[in-house]
Parts: C-alpha cells; sequence; structure tokens
C-alpha cells in the first residue's frame, strides 16, 4: 500500500477539495492550530464576496506558497 492521497472521482454537481495533490501528504502546520489547508480554507471563507473557485484558488496558492511547493491543495 503507498502513502499519500489517492486518486477519487466526483459526481455530478459536487465540488470536491483535497489538501493536497495525488500521492502527496499534507503538513500538519505546527505553527498553527489548524492544518496548513484548513488554516487557509477558514480565511479564505469569510472574506465576502468570493465565489467557490476564488475560494479555493486562494486556498491552492497560499498553500503552495507557504508550503515552498511541498503541498498543493
Amino acid at each position: 500500500m503507498g502513502s499519500g492521497l489517492a486518486a477519487m472521482g466526483s459526481g455530478k454537481g459536487s465540488f470536491i477539495a483535497f489538501a493536497t495533490t495525488l500521492g502527496k501528504t499534507a503538513d500538519y502546520n505546527p505553527r498553527g492550530e489548524n492544518g496548513l489547508f484548513t488554516s487557509h480554507l477558514v480565511e479564505a471563507i469569510t472574506r465576502p464576496g468570493l465565489t467557490l473557485d476564488q475560494v479555493f484558488n486562494r486556498v491552492r496558492e497560499r498553500g503552495n506558497q507557504d508550503s515552498q511547493g511541498r503541498q498543493i491543495p
């Protein structure tokens, strides 16, 4: 059995987000209360006026930046 995120499909009308990309594992973010992905998700969803795509694009950009490319949500 391998480690890291495995591939997963979605149903029609679904939106599925992962803390990292296929085959990778997520950082727990020892500097914060939540993991890296969750920290950025909480910050983004509290910003008024963002669409769902904008929220998750922001999470991906910030997560990638903070992990120096090791974790791409």
